[in-house]
Order: structure tokens, then C-alpha cells, then sequence
């Protein structure tokens, strides 16, 4: 099948939150973020950068206790999660598996270098801040 990958996942089935996680969780050498609190500022941050109100509506970020929050970002880690291509260590860190690195080999075919640049930037500016947004 078109797109399919070792792990049977299909590229076009992704959404759009799920690619974006995905290519989050690759950039900078794969590393890991620190925590799902991390995760959301990041994906907050990245959501916004590209101005597209279509996937703000989708992500229906709101405020909460440490920073934005969206339910709908949650839910599409888990579902990450249950395929196998995203995994919480044990000290609470997010990472690719093997099957996530290698999906997103192929994902990134589809990605544009300013979209990859944005995560990417995103993700080291905010490794390297204090985690506030607001």
C-alpha cells in the first residue's frame, strides 16, 4: 500500500496534531521531552507559529495549571502510544520507539523545510528557557 511503513502505519491516516507530534518528538537528534506538561507548551507554541486557524480550532488549546492545555493533543499521543510509535519512559519522558524513527523518516519526505525548521527552533529555544508561556 501507498505511504504504509514497517509498522503498518500509514502516513495519510495520520492527522495533522499526530504528524506534528511526530516531527516534534524527532527534531533536535531525536530527544526526548521532558514531560507531557513540556509536550503541550511545545506543541502550543508550534500550533500558533504557523498561524493556521484550522488546526487551532482543532487543537482547542485553553489555559490551565502550567501553561496551555489541550485534551485533543493528549488523546493523540495515546493514540501514538497505542500504535507503537510513541513511548513515556520511566523517568517521564517522551520519545520515538523504532517504529515511530522510522515512520517519520518517511514523513518528513512530506514535510517542508520551514515547518521542520519551526519545530525544530521551537523545541531548542524551549530546552533552553524556562517553561513559561502566557
Amino acid at each position: 500500500m501507498a505511504n504504509e511503513t514497517p509498522n503498518n502505519v500509514n502516513i495519510d491516516k495520520l492527522s495533522e496534531i499526530q504528524a506534528l507530534l511526530l516531527l516534534l518528538l524527532e527534531s533536535n537528534e531525536n530527544e526526548p521531552i521532558k514531560s507531557k506538561t513540556h509536550l503541550q507548551k511545545e506543541m502550543f507554541l508550534i500550533i500558533n507559529e504557523l498561524n493556521d486557524e484550522e488546526l487551532k480550532n482543532t487543537a482547542q488549546y485553553e489555559a490551565y495549571r502550567y501553561g496551555p492545555y489541550s485534551e485533543v493533543v493528549d488523546f493523540e499521543l495515546e493514540k501514538l502510544s497505542v500504535m507503537n510509535l510513541v513511548i513515556t519512559l520511566e523517568n517521564g519522558k517522551i520519545a520515538l520507539t523504532e517504529h515511530g524513527k522510522k515512520l517519520v523518516k518517511e514523513l518528513k519526505k512530506y514535510a517542508g523545510p520551514k515547518l521542520l525548521n519551526t519545530i525544530s527552533k521551537i523545541k531548542k529555544d524551549l530546552m533552553t528557557f524556562h517553561m513559561t508561556v502566557y
